[in-house]
C-alpha cells in the first residue's frame, strides 16, 4: 500500500509560502524594471520626434499636404455639386426618360 499522504508539514509549508513570497517580489522588481527602461525609451523616442530637424521639416510637410488634401476634398464637393446639379435638371431627366424607352438608361 502506499502512502497518500499529501499534507505539509510546518517546516515545509514555511519554506513553501517563503519561496511563493519571494518570487512574487522577484516578479515585482521584474516588472518595475521593465516599467522603468520602457519609460525612458518612450521618453527618448519623443523627445527625438520634438527636437531633430527632419521632425520639424515632416511637420511642415504635412502642414502642406495637408492643405493639399483640403483643396482637393472642396473640388471633389463641387464637382458633386455639379454632378447633383444636373441630374436634378429637367433636360438630363428628360434626356434619361428618352433613353429608357430606348431601353438604355444612364
Amino acid at each position: 500500500m502506499q502512502n497518500t499522504d499529501t499534507t505539509i508539514s510546518p517546516p515545509e509549508e514555511q519554506a513553501l509560502l517563503a519561496a511563493r513570497e519571494v518570487g512574487r517580489l522577484d516578479g515585482e522588481a521584474y516588472n518595475t524594471r521593465l516599467d522603468v527602461l520602457e519609460a525612458r525609451e518612450r521618453e527618448k523616442r519623443l523627445t527625438e520626434l520634438a527636437w531633430s530637424p527632419r521632425a520639424e521639416s515632416q511637420m511642415w510637410g504635412s502642414h502642406e499636404a495637408s492643405y493639399r488634401v483640403l483643396e482637393l476634398e472642396a473640388r471633389v464637393e463641387a464637382l458633386g455639386s455639379y454632378v447633383r446639379a444636373v441630374q436634378s435638371s429637367a433636360p438630363w431627366r428628360f434626356i434619361q426618360w428618352l433613353r429608357s424607352l430606348v431601353g438604355r438608361e444612364w
